[in-house]
C-alpha cells in the first residue's frame, strides 16, 4: 500500500508536468494530440527518477551499469500510457473536431434531450474554473486515468519487482 501511495504522489507531480506542457502547447497552437504526448514524455523522465529514489527506494536501482537500461525499459513500457493518452485525445479531436475540442466545453451543447435540462449542469457552468475548462482536458484526464492503471501494473511487475 505504501508503494501505491508514493506512486500516486509521484504520478501527481508527473500529471502537473504533463498538464502544464499540454495546456501551454495548445495555447501556443499545437494540437492536443501532439502536446499531450510531449508533456507525457517529460513527465515520464521525472517519474522514473522520483519512483527510483522514493517510491521504490527499497528496490532502488543504484548500479550505473543497470540504470540506463532500466530507464530505457521504463520509457518503453511507459509508452503504453502515452499511446492510451494519445488515443483518448485523438478520439476527442475526431469526434468533436479540433476547433470545438479546444473551446470551453461548458459553452457547448454536448448533451441533448432530457440531459440538456439537468439543473446541476448549469450550476457547474457558473464555477469560474469550469467555464474555461476545454473539452480536450476531459479526454486528457480520462486518458491519464487509464494510463495510470497501466503504469502501476507494469512498473511494479517489471521495473521494480
Amino acid at each position: 500500500m505504501e508503494h501505491l501511495l508514493k506512486f500516486l504522489v509521484v504520478g501527481t507531480v508527473g500529471f502537473i508536468i504533463n498538464t502544464a506542457i499540454l495546456v501551454t502547447g495548445v495555447r501556443l497552437g499545437l494540437r492536443p494530440s501532439f502536446a499531450g504526448p510531449l508533456g507525457a514524455e517529460l513527465a515520464i523522465i521525472s517519474n522514473f527518477f522520483w519512483n527510483n529514489i522514493w517510491t521504490f527506494s527499497d528496490r532502488q536501482i543504484t548500479s550505473w551499469n543497470v540504470l540506463p537500461a532500466k530507464f530505457l525499459q521504463f520509457n518503453i513500457l511507459s509508452f503504453g500510457s502515452v499511446v492510451i493518452q494519445f488515443i483518448f485525445l485523438k478520439a476527442g479531436e475526431s469526434i468533436f473536431g479540433l476547433t470545438k475540442f479546444k473551446e470551453p466545453f461548458i459553452d457547448q451543447q454536448i448533451f441533448t434531450g432530457p440531459l440538456s435540462k439537468i439543473k446541476i449542469y448549469s450550476l457547474i457552468a457558473k464555477l469560474p474554473t469550469i467555464r474555461k475548462f476545454s473539452l480536450y482536458l476531459v479526454f486528457y484526464m480520462a486518458g491519464v486515468g487509464a494510463g495510470l492503471v497501466w503504469n502501476f501494473l507494469v512498473y511494479s511487475q517489471v521495473i521494480w519487482r
